[in-house]
């Protein structure tokens, strides 16, 4: 469980998709908040994709771990249509928890 408060109400996660030594899915910047009422939204959920960081030269979910130096990394892609045929990894659920 997380504690959000009002002043600080985006919410970001990320998690490492194995065997994979580089690829991670995850939510980025999701606004807990309606803008309007400002009161916390009771459900939010969302697709999950799937990204190579860019730092190991596997170019497969399975393939052994070559981790890159520093130069030779390249840009966060999306790995989503050519690995996963466009299927989302999963789906991220946050729900309102009101404590008695």
């Amino acid at each position: 469980m997380l504690e959000v408060q009002t002043a600080r109400a985006y919410l970001s996660g990320i998690a490492m998709l194995a065997p994979s030594p580089d690829w991670f899915s995850g939510f980025s910047q999701i606004n807990t908040c309606d803008v309007v009422t400002g009161e916390f939204i009771d459900h939010i959920e969302g697709p999950l994709g799937a990204y190579d960081a860019g730092t190991d030269g596997g170019e497969s979910f399975m393939a052994e771990d070559m981790p890159l130096k520093a130069g030779e990394r390249r840009p966060i892609t999306s790995v989503l249509d050519e690995h996963f045929e466009g299927v989302y990894v999963g789906k991220y659920v946050l729900q309102k928890v009101v404590e008695p």
